[in-house]
């Protein structure tokens, strides 16, 4: 953004970091400290930075989280944060996308290749619903890298990128896997994808650093302006349904329409048995065989068609 202070990130492009919990034990400091050694080619006096916070590693140490951890994890928080560690975007540069799912959030972050290396773009995060949190973890993968494009989509739609993902299971699930042989969920996660232009490559979970963090620490809410909620995939669905019931009524409205079946409605309705129906209906038409409209290829019966139009048309014709 540009203001008269000069250009920062994006809030909406940070908030995934700016909001990170600090950490609470080893294994939690351990995630974040090696999402910024993934990014500290970028980061000046790394060293000097992260020194309070490596020593909490060692064993001989015990988890004293002071003044000091606290000052060190958001000093590194906002280099995060900050150019040259934070990229602008560049439409003609190649872009990757990361994501991963813990057991209870998402964590996405999208690159572009710059001279020095991949540079991040964006981040997000955001935690999982009750519902999802009862998925699968494979289907919580799927769930991640889905929610990943969409949350990025203006800087991916049109544009042909990678997609990283930590389960190999995913690379035929979402890749080659035809759409009619995947599970009814996989066949939701991958119609969303269809209006992006992706190649899905599989990457070890050491190497995932930045998406695994932000997924082992995610914000509590996605940030998504109400407006876009509404997938693309989601609009083609409900508008399929559209004409699906359109189609419905018009064959509905055609049958309450013909009314050479109304006889044999009322006579149903009245208790009558359909074969004695049928028998009465073939009798009274051998006994006006002879009242037969030419032009309309319609059965008549005191002007009343007896049979609807399309079926009579079709008989007739054959």
């Amino acid at each position: 953004m540009i203001s008269a202070e000069g250009i920062s990130p994006d809030p909406m492009k940070a908030a995934a970091v700016r909001n990170m919990m600090e950490p609470s034990n080893v294994s939690e400091l351990r995630s974040f400290l090696g999402m910024v050694n993934q990014l500290g080619r970028f980061i000046p006096k790394l060293a000097d930075k992260d020194k309070a916070l490596r020593d909490l590693l060692s064993k001989k140490n015990c988890w004293i989280w002071g003044m000091e951890q606290a000052k060190d994890f958001q000093t590194l928080k906002d280099a995060l944060l900050s150019p040259p560690v934070l990229g602008i975007y560049d439409p003609n540069r190649d872009r990757k996308m990361s994501a991963d799912a813990s057991s209870y959030g998402l964590g996405a972050v999208i690159m572009q290749r710059w001279q020095e290396g991949w540079n991040p773009i964006a981040y997000a995060s955001r935690s999982l619903t009750q519902t999802e949190q009862r998925y699968a973890q494979v289907e919580k993968e799927a769930l991640g890298l889905t929610w990943a494009c969409e949350r990025f989509r203006d800087f991916l739609i049109g544009k042909h990128f990678e997609m990283e993902t930590d389960h190999k299971p995913l690379l035929s699930l979402l890749g080659s896997q035809a759409l009619d042989a995947l599970p009814p969920r996989f066949q939701r996660f991958k119609m969303r994808l269809m209006r992006y232009s992706y190649s899905i490559v599989h990457v070890p979970g050491k190497s995932l650093w930045v998406a695994d963090t932000l997924s082992r620490t995610p914000v509590k809410q996605d940030i998504v302006s109400g407006a876009t909620k509404l997938t693309y995939a989601e609009t083609e669905l409900k508008s399929t349904e559209k004409q699906k019931k359109k189609k419905e009524n018009k064959a509905s409205s055609r049958r309450s329409g013909s009314d050479g079946l109304n006889p044999v409605i009322v006579g149903v309705s009245a208790g009558l048995t359909v074969t004695f129906l049928i028998v009465v209906f073939l009798v009274l038409l051998w006994c006006y065989r002879n009242n037969k409209g030419s032009s309309s290829a319609i059965l008549k019966f005191n002007d009343a068609d007896y049979f609807p139009k399309p079926v009579m048309c079709r008989s007739t014709t054959a």
